[in-house]
Parts: structure tokens; C-alpha cells; sequence
């Protein structure tokens, strides 16, 4: 009996030490939650030693305050791992109460020795329950329960396989600590066994969880990346028809929109590799387009009333649709004005680009994409990265486009 105790308690330790060496070569999980696993084997392995060592003082008589200390640790560690758990399960939300009850256990079990709240041994080294001997079972039990139906109604709202995991490993403690119970003196206990299940559970959550954002992220970027080119060329097309068009009929005004267009390119080279890039930034992009076309178009303007420009905002997203104001509104008429402008309201951000062109029917914006310089596209980038709002408004007297940001000073 002794020998296979032993062979038991190694095969854990081993198993805690192999995990921890496959855990901390996980690329997917944060520094942070690394930390919060080894706290949960360390919790985990301390439990498996508590029953060594009570294993050990009830065949090695004379060590009452050993079996009592390793009593205490073991009922101690118990409520700080459904803590691990319920960090790992639902890392969104403060777990401030049931740490506060954790360390109040603590506290309980390892001043029981003088209060006999807890448990406690007599002389003969007996165990003896005091009054809240099962104070631990009520906040772990409440803790656990509180992961179940979480757990169990993130399952039903997402329809996701792997929030069955939290649930199953639940049951599996729960059972563990009740098999503990009906059968007291069982070493190494039932849940010491369980826990080794269920830590490898967890992880394979939490690192089906991770690898499944990872992966959304990077198809979330090749969507992006795809749409920021379907912009550009565009953009770089329509300027070097420009520039060609500009050399037969004034070749100094073809040379300086060369220079314009270098400018924008080598503003570029840096900032469409990534998806946000600050407001001025952007303007400038835009001022340079602007001077580019008005060279072509004298009788285009772009105007600008900037009230608000500490931010941030999706790459190449002002530019597209002021190139589109000019090339289907303003282009056509005697004077062509384009304002944008911008605001800071109500935590939100309100950009206005408006001009007062001919109009489009917006009924069929999705239709016009290949025409209209990605409208739809800019608006997509938008939501994605910034869940930002775009409404637009348009008439035989111009066009609104209103971009809504939420933002918080």
C-alpha cells in the first residue's frame, strides 16, 4: 500500500512538471495567464502533499502538529484553485468577493488550532470537526457552481463545443470531493487525482480558446490587408492617369503633381502597413490627394474645419471617400466644394465629409462599390477595427457622409 502511494504521488509530480514544460512553450497564452496556471499546479501540487505527509503521520505516530498543518494547507489551497479556474473560465469579470472568501478559509483553517473553528487534532491524533469545518465546501461549492452555470450559458448563447469543458471538469471535482467524503481516510484522496484531469482540461479550454482568436485575428488582418489593397491601386491608377493626362496639356503642372504624388506614395510606404494611423495623418494624405486633383480640376476645393484631431482612424479611410465626392459630385460643377469636418461629442467622435455635388441614390451603395472608390469598404474597415458607424446622406444638392467613432477622453 505504501509502495503504490508513492508510485501515485510521483506519477502526479511528474505529470504537474511535464505540463508546465509544455504550458510555458505555449505561444498562445499571455504571460499572465501562464502565471495563473503555475499558481493553480503549485495549489494543486501542495494538495497531493498534504495527503503524503497525513498519510505519513497516521502511520508514523507523534507528529500531530505536522498532520495538522498539512490538514490546514490542504483545506486552505482548495478555494484559491476554483479561483485559478474561474479566472481561466471568465478572465472579463472581478472575482474580488470570492477572494476576499478564500483568504477569510485561510485564515479560519490555520487558526484553528487555537479556535477549533475549523478542524483540529487531539493528543491521540485524532480528527475533530469544529463548527465551521464546512465553511470550505460552502465557497468552493458556491465558486464551482457559479463556473457551471456560466459556463453552461456561455455554451447556449455561442453554441461553442468547448464550453462544455468547464462544466464536465466541475462535475468532475464535485464528484471528487463527494467520493473524498464517503470514503475519509482514502490516500492519495479522490480529488488529488481529479485535479491532475482537470488543471489538463482547462488548459486545452483555455488553449482551444486562445488558438481560435488567434486565428480570427489573422483572417480578421488578410480581410483587412485585402481591403486596404483594393484601395490603393485604385488611388495610384486614377493619379498616374492624371499625371498622363497633365503632360500633353501643361507639362510644369505635370511635374509638380509628380512631386505631389511621390510625397503621398512615400507617406504611404510606412502607414498602409498599418490599420490605424493617427487623424493629422490622414489629413495630410488627403491634402496632398486634394492638391493632386485640384491641379487637374482648378475648379474643385477641398476645405477643412478641424475641431478635434487627437485620434486614431482606420488607414486610408478619409481619402477614398473625398476622392469619390470629387470624381462622382464635385468634378462636373462651376464651383465644387468638399468640407470635412470633425468633432469630439458625447464620447463619440463625429467626422462629416459633405459636398455639394450631383448626388447618388444610396439605396444601391453595395452595387456602386467599383465605381465609387470603396465606399462599402471603407465602411467595413471601420466597424471592423474601430466599431465605428457610417451614415450617408445624399441628394440632387450633395452628399453627407457622417462617420461616428465611439472614443473616450
Amino acid at each position: 500500500m505504501i509502495l503504490e502511494f508513492f508510485k501515485d504521488s510521483l506519477f502526479f509530480l511528474l505529470s504537474y512538471t511535464f505540463f508546465i514544460g509544455i504550458m510555458l512553450s505555449d505561444k498562445y497564452i499571455s504571460k499572465k495567464n501562464k502565471h495563473i496556471f503555475i499558481f493553480a499546479i503549485i495549489l494543486a501540487i501542495l494538495n497531493t502533499l498534504t495527503d503524503y505527509v497525513e498519510f505519513w503521520t497516521l502511520l508514523v505516530p507523534g507528529h500531530v502538529l505536522l498532520r495538522e498543518l498539512a490538514s490546514y494547507t490542504g483545506y486552505s489551497v482548495r478555494p484559491f484553485l476554483v479561483l485559478c479556474f474561474m479566472q481561466l473560465c471568465l478572465p472579463k469579470k472581478k472575482h474580488y468577493i470570492f477572494l476576499g472568501l478564500s483568504i477569510a478559509n485561510l485564515l479560519l483553517f490555520f487558526t484553528s488550532h487555537f479556535t477549533h473553528l475549523g478542524v483540529f487534532f487531539s493528543p491521540d491524533n485524532a480528527f475533530q470537526r469544529g463548527p465551521l469545518w464546512g465553511f470550505v465546501f460552502i465557497i468552493s461549492g458556491l465558486g464551482l457552481i457559479y463556473i457551471l452555470i456560466l459556463s453552461i450559458k456561455e455554451y447556449f448563447s455561442r453554441r461553442i463545443r468547448r464550453w462544455i469543458i468547464p462544466p464536465a471538469c466541475v462535475v468532475l471535482i464535485l464528484y471528487a470531493v463527494y467520493s473524498d467524503y464517503i470514503s475519509m481516510g482514502a490516500y492519495p484522496s479522490n480529488l488529488s487525482k481529479t485535479l491532475v484531469v482537470v488543471i489538463l482540461q482547462f488548459y486545452l479550454f483555455y488553449h482551444l480558446d486562445l488558438a481560435r482568436q488567434y486565428e480570427e485575428k489573422m483572417l480578421q488582418n488578410q480581410k483587412l490587408q485585402l481591403m486596404l489593397s483594393q484601395i490603393k491601386p485604385h488611388f495610384f491608377f486614377n493619379t498616374i492617369t492624371t499625371i498622363q493626362a497633365l503632360c500633353s496639356i501643361d507639362p510644369k503642372k505635370a511635374s509638380e503633381t509628380l512631386g505631389l504624388f511621390a510625397t503621398y506614395v512615400r507617406q504611404n510606404i510606412t502607414t498602409t502597413t498599418d490599420s490605424l494611423t493617427p487623424f493629422s495623418k490622414e489629413i495630410e494624405h488627403v491634402k496632398t490627394y486634394a492638391s493632386i486633383e485640384s491641379l487637374r480640376f482648378p475648379n474643385i476645393e477641398v476645405q477643412y474645419d478641424i475641431q478635434f484631431s487627437d485620434f486614431d482612424i482606420a488607414t486610408l479611410s478619409i481619402q477614398p471617400l473625398v476622392e469619390n465626392a470629387i470624381k462622382h459630385g464635385i468634378r462636373s460643377k462651376e464651383h465644387g466644394i468638399v468640407l470635412i469636418s470633425t468633432q469630439y461629442n458625447n464620447q463619440s467622435i463625429i467626422i462629416n465629409i459633405s459636398d455639394n455635388g450631383i448626388g447618388f441614390d444610396t439605396s444601391i451603395i453595395d452595387e456602386l462599390d467599383d465605381t465609387h472608390v470603396g465606399i462599402h469598404n471603407v465602411k467595413n474597415r471601420l466597424e471592423i477595427l474601430q466599431n465605428a458607424s457610417m451614415a450617408i446622406n445624399s441628394s440632387s444638392d450633395g452628399t453627407n457622409i457622417t462617420i461616428t467613432i465611439p472614443w473616450e477622453n
